[in-house]
């Protein structure tokens, strides 16, 4: 059922506190876009429903009234909470508490997940908050989110936390049979790793930017890329980054005539490109949460701001 190598230590360390009869009524899984949240929180709602499981067990037995409820999405002691727009509601929640204010019908347990728990409103975020404070009985609450930083530090004190950590550079290739010798490469990166499409868009882009930081000139085509392109911010940062590396040394292997030259103009001091980094972190961080935040304006005052460092 898993689909990732790096989950199997999750779902075995999750099947002994089931069987130990110690798992926290409250847990948040964190992890980065396409660790697999969602897949083990899935896993542990509908291992602990499974009514046939043997003693010892670390799958669901996927046989039994329950296992087969839970996975057409109609078992009646399960609920997911997922995104209604751009927020979670209070109201949301508030059928959560209801919810669980009931006896299971068929399962020995009742199991609520909460997807991109980062995302609750403040009032949603209180209400929850008291759900967490007065557990039911045999009741399981599992927050997922790529950022707990968002969440109330109350709540997320309230939880017991499982960071999933794919991994990264070589062997992050070998899991998924992916052709990259970047050895910083991890699954934000997924998307151009597995498209070639996009890996030739990523490319050009780095090519526009990296004469962009050379020679401060360009700035009207990398605005137009990055309004059109909803992957070039992220991979802004990941080129800023990579040559943040490339200078301090941390790649090994051969560079090239050409690219060593690029290289030296591009770093005659590293305070600059520093800067256009902090720029660029901060952009993204606004980008991410702030409702009414104009990206295409933003985009154009980031770059007048890079040339502005770099010039």
């Amino acid at each position: 059922m898993m689909s990732n190598e790096w989950l199997v230590k999750h779902q075995q360390h999750f099947a002994q506190l089931v069987e130990q009869q110690t798992l926290p009524h409250a847990l948040l899984i964190t992890g980065v876009q396409g660790s697999g949240k969602s897949e083990l929180a899935s896993w542990l709602s509908q291992f602990l429903l499974c009514e046939k499981k043997p003693l010892g067990a670390e799958q669901p037995c996927n046989q039994c009234k329950n296992c087969h409820l839970y996975t057409q999405e109609s078992h009646p002691d399960a609920r997911k909470i997922e995104l209604q727009g751009a927020s979670i509601s209070v109201e949301q929640v508030r059928q959560v508490s209801k919810f669980l204010e009931q006896k299971a019908q068929l399962a020995q347990a009742q199991v609520v997940t909460i997807e991109n728990a980062d995302k609750l409103t403040e009032s949603a975020a209180n209400a929850l908050l008291k759900t967490l404070e007065e557990p039911t009985a045999h009741s399981y609450i599992i927050l997922q989110t790529i950022d707990a930083e968002h969440l109330l530090p109350t709540i997320v004190s309230r939880c017991q936390t499982y960071a999933i950590r794919p991994p990264v550079g070589a062997e992050l290739s070998s899991t998924l049979q992916l052709n990259s010798q970047d050895p910083y490469s991890n699954l934000s990166h997924l998307p151009e790793l597995s498209d070639p499409l996009l890996m030739q868009q990523f490319n050009d882009l780095r090519a526009f930017f990296i004469n962009f930081l050379s020679s401060s000139t360009g700035r009207m085509q990398l605005i137009a890329i990055c309004q059109n392109q909803e992957h070039s911010l992220r991979w802004l940062e990941k080129i800023l980054v990579d040559e943040l590396r490339q200078k301090a040394g941390w790649h090994n292997g051969h560079i090239s005539s050409d690219t060593q030259l690029k290289n030296e103009k591009l770093f005659n001091t590293t305070e600059p490109m520093w800067k256009c980094y902090l720029l660029l972190k901060a952009f993204n961080q606004k980008s991410r949460t702030l409702a009414q935040f104009n990206q295409a304006f933003g985009i154009e005052k980031l770059f007048s701001q890079m040339q502005q460092l770099i010039s």
